[in-house]
C-alpha cells in the first residue's frame, strides 16, 4: 500500500473511480435485467412446451383410437350395405304401393289418395315420401294392417323358398 502513501487523489482519479463506479452499476444492472428477461422467456418457453407436450399425448391417444374408429365405420358400414340389401329399391317403391292399395280394397278400405313423391337425399338418408289417405271405420283399418302385415310376412316367406 506504499503505493497511495504519499499521493494525493485528484479530480481527474475521482473521475476515473466515479466512472469506473458509474460503469460497474451499469454492467451490474444490464446482467440483472438481461437475466431477468431471459429467465422470463425460458418460464414462458417451458410452458409453451408442456403445452405442446400435452397437445401430442392427446394426439397419440387419438392416433390409437384411430384403429378402433376405422374397425367400427367398417362395421357400420356393412350393417348400412345390409340394410340396403333388404330395402326395396326406388322402381319397387311404387310397386309395394299398389300392392298395399289392393290389399286394402280387398278388405274393404277405400283409398282416397296414394301418391309416391320424389326420392330426397340427406346425407347417409335415401327418403322416398307417399302421401296417402284412407277412410273406413277402425275395424277396417285394423282388418287393413293385418292383411297387410300377412302380406309381408308372405313376401318375405316367398324369398326365402326363393333362396333356398
Amino acid at each position: 500500500m506504499d503505493f497511495f502513501k504519499d499521493r494525493i487523489i485528484t479530480k481527474v482519479d475521482w473521475l476515473i473511480i466515479g466512472v469506473s463506479l458509474f460503469l460497474l452499476v451499469m454492467l451490474t444492472l444490464g446482467y440483472v435485467f438481461a437475466n431477468n428477461y431471459v429467465q422470463n422467456q425460458v418460464a414462458q418457453l417451458d410452458k409453451e412446451i408442456a403445452g405442446k407436450k400435452a397437445e401430442l399425448a392427446d394426439l397419440r391417444q387419438k392416433e390409437a383410437q384411430i384403429d378402433k374408429i376405422e374397425k367400427e365405420i367398417e362395421e357400420m358400414r356393412k350393417v348400412v350395405a345390409s340394410f340396403e340389401g333388404r330395402l326395396p329399391t326406388d322402381k319397387e317403391v311404387p310397386k309395394l304401393l299398389r300392392q298395399f292399395q289392393k290389399i286394402a280394397e280387398l278388405s274393404g278400405v277405400k283409398y282416397q289418395l296414394v301418391k309416391t313423391e320424389p326420392l330426397v337425399e340427406k346425407d347417409l338418408n335415401r327418403l322416398m315420401p307417399f302421401a296417402n289417405s284412407a277412410a273406413q271405420s277402425i275395424d277396417t283399418a285394423r282388418k287393413y294392417d293385418s292383411i297387410r302385415t300377412r302380406a309381408m310376412q308372405l313376401e318375405k316367406l316367398r324369398k326365402v323358398v326363393i333362396l333356398k
